[in-house]
């Protein structure tokens, strides 16, 4: 009951680029267009927010639920789900002064209702020009240069601890999407967003002769990064050597052709 009425108000207002736990929006809409801003774009940092779930203020929680609904049954029961202590597997339990409850149906509104104010309209506003999708504490930011990177990358340091939040240091970085336009060196050219590893490969289009190197998403079914374990499909054997490519089963032709997000391109979307 809380949280259809707090999603009924607050629905309207969320950033079009915000795509968690949201109706008819699904994490494959924020890779495609993830995907899309990569191809336009030369650099995209990252983002990691470190334990979100478990550091989120409570005090900042509240603002931001007060800030939409004037409903005092609402503010109470939002209160009393934030101040709820931890069961643990023992039985004991955890009190905490931090955090939203994760598993109950309020937590991913209160969640995006958070960082609606903290991160997405912070970022409208103090860099109107990059672009964006979050999938709630996951996100990645696109940017023109890697001057501008570090610039938004260093403010959002800044922003994320004015709100009692901390960017992890190890698996937030920036990352230049290479590709063969793009063939500039440096420290990081790939990442993972949800589940899905961005780095350039090469790929044959349908024309036979035409091979090159492109900036997509790769994953199929399971979507595995690098260090995970799933099925992966490629349309893109023979990374680097056109002569040692393979044509592609029919399998792989059908997801190809069909133009949805699994990590293939298709040869028109290359030109």
């Amino acid at each position: 009951m809380v949280a259809r009425e707090l999603e009924r108000k607050v629905e309207a207002i969320f950033h079009p680029d915000s795509y968690g736990y949201r109706p008819g929006r699904s994490a494959l809409d924020a890779v495609a267009t993830c995907r899309r801003r990569c191809w336009q774009t030369n650099w995209a940092i990252d983002l990691d927010i470190a334990k979100f779930f478990d550091s989120v203020p409570w005090d900042m929680m509240v603002k931001a639920v007060e800030a939409d609904t004037d409903l005092p049954w609402v503010l109470l029961y939002v209160k009393r789900w934030l101040e709820a202590p931890l069961q643990l597997t023992d039985g004991s339990l955890q009190v905490r002064d931090r955090g939203t409850p994760q598993g109950s149906a309020i937590s991913p509104i209160l969640a995006n209702l958070f960082l609606h104010y903290a991160f997405d309209t912070w970022l409208v506003r103090e860099f109107p020009g990059v672009s964006f999708e979050r999938y709630v504490d996951d996100a990645v930011v696109h940017c023109v240069s890697e001057g501008q990177a570090r610039q938004v990358l260093s403010a959002l340091s800044r922003r994320m601890a004015e709100v009692g939040l901390e960017l992890h240091p190890d698996k937030t970085r920036i990352v230049y999407c290479k590709d063969s336009n793009r063939r500039g060196s440096y420290e990081h050219t790939a990442f993972t967003f949800l589940g899905y590893t961005f780095r350039p490969r090469g790929v044959r289009t349908t024309a036979p002769s035409f091979f090159c190197s492109v900036w997509f998403s790769c994953g199929l079914l399971d979507a595995v990064d690098g260090e995970g374990v799933g099925a992966v499909v490629e349309i893109a054997a023979g990374v680097g050597d056109v002569g040692t490519s393979r044509e592609p089963d029919r399998a792989e032709r059908e997801v190809a052709e069909s133009g949805e997000i699994s990590g293939c391109v298709t040869g028109s979307e290359l030109r």
